[in-house]
């Protein structure tokens, strides 16, 4: 790991940030494409140790469950039971196809990529298994949103490096697919379940203001809205501008593969 040239996925972010020329951005446009075509190469040529998953509602709401019983405002059992809820109206739209295990990198973040000029260099292998198709790209997807929202890098040109994430691995797909709203879901939860945790020993007015903000974005990035009242809404992810079975799971067995995959 230590001797694999490039420079980290997330450096890139920073410096569209800073320097905002067409050349940093269009490095960070050319990158995600490479992740994409990783993640299919990935997923086609390593073979699959598990061939059922296991039960990803459990996990959900596990995680859920935390956020509850660390009694942070604005997530209470109103947020959980609306998540599931959304959970089970996404998880009837499944296909055959989204329910067909495959290897997934299990870690897919900016700092886990390294750039180099002719391609991508993915990293830390070590919670590598089985899961769903769209487990990695969700995660990679999630990371970019989070990275224009923290560093300001405006909606249009986010949405354009979403699009060419989404678009080079899948021709067509869009974010409102079903399995990957569910994976998004996932990633959004831990992301909360994170900060909650890191968070819950320094509590302050401005720190409870920006769990508030926080919460708030990610229900709406996933499609999971509550009102006052407790009813809920499953509005859309937000569209990319224009250019059946039982519950399932994760399930994370060993598999020989290098730790440092081009």
């Amino acid at each position: 790991t230590e001797e694999a040239e490039g420079v980290a996925l997330d450096r890139l972010f920073w410096r569209a940030a800073l320097v905002r020329t067409p050349a940093a951005r269009r490095n960070v446009y050319r990158a995600l494409s490479d992740v994409s075509g990783w993640l299919r190469r990935f997923q086609a040529g390593v073979p699959v140790v598990k061939k059922r998953m296991r039960d990803y509602r459990h996990y959900l709401d596990i995680r859920l469950r935390e956020l509850v019983d660390l009694k942070r405002t604005s997530f209470g059992e109103v947020e959980r039971a609306g998540a599931l809820a959304f959970f089970d109206a996404q998880h009837a739209r499944l296909t055959a196809a989204d329910t067909t295990p495959v290897p997934v990198h299990g870690d897919l973040c900016p700092s886990n990529i390294l750039v180099r000029d002719d391609g991508v260099t993915i990293l830390d292998l070590a919670m590598s298994g089985d899961g769903t198709r769209y487990q990695d790209l969700s995660h990679i997807w999630f990371h970019v949103e989070h990275a224009g929202r923290r560093l300001w890098l405006g909606a249009d040109l986010v949405e354009g490096w979403k699009r060419a994430l989404l678009q080079e691995f899948e021709p067509g797909l869009t974010a409102d697919a079903p399995l990957f709203r569910i994976m998004l879901l996932q990633h959004a939860v831990c992301f909360l379940a994170h900060l909650a945790r890191e968070e819950s020993g320094t509590l302050s007015g401005l720190n409870e203001l920006r769990w508030r903000r926080r919460v708030a974005w990610c229900l709406e990035l996933t499609g999971v809205s509550a009102t006052k009242r407790g009813r809920f809404s499953r509005t859309a992810v937000r569209p990319d501008p224009p250019d059946d079975g039982a519950a399932f799971g994760e399930a994370r067995a060993p598999r020989c593969v290098p730790r440092v995959m081009e």
